[in-house]
């Protein structure tokens, strides 16, 4: 089975997973912590809020562990579960974290559905594709 959910509830929730959309694409266990139609709200480093309507499912890969922010990391699920590459966006603000971007058809696919969720363009860094298989290998799945 390549895109499962596991349980399902709605709106936002934290990275604790409380109350979290669990679902598996091609093999890879995912949180989701904003739906799809959701309003994600935020808080930067500057102590600046903002919200943003969620074009796509967005959660992190579990079992992973991020430098940028010590917990696990960050993905976009687009609507494709089929979808053999997967894109990852260096943030062009602080090119320490990434955000996986998975179930893109291409790498414009991919970029534009980042931007969608960024009001400052400047936060899409480098794009580096890879095909799943090396990406799982890379996780150690």
């Amino acid at each position: 089975m390549l895109f499962s959910e596991v349980s399902v509830s709605n709106g936002q929730v934290t990275k604790k997973g409380e109350n979290a959309t669990r679902l598996t694409y091609q093999g890879l266990p995912i949180t989701i912590e904003n739906d799809e139609g959701s309003i994600r709200r935020w808080k930067n480093n500057a102590g600046e809020t903002g919200k943003v309507t969620m074009f796509y499912k967005y959660g992190f890969l579990e079992g992973t562990w991020s430098e940028a922010d010590g917990e696990g990391i960050d993905c976009f699920v687009g609507k494709n579960p089929y979808a053999p590459n997967v894109y990852v966006i260096r943030l062009g603000k602080d090119d320490r974290e990434e955000k996986i971007m998975l179930g893109f058809d291409s790498q414009e696919s991919a970029r534009d559905a980042f931007l969608a969720h960024y009001q400052d363009q400047s936060y899409l860094g480098e794009i580096t594709e890879m095909p799943m298989y090396l990406f799982r290998s890379t996780l150690g799945l």
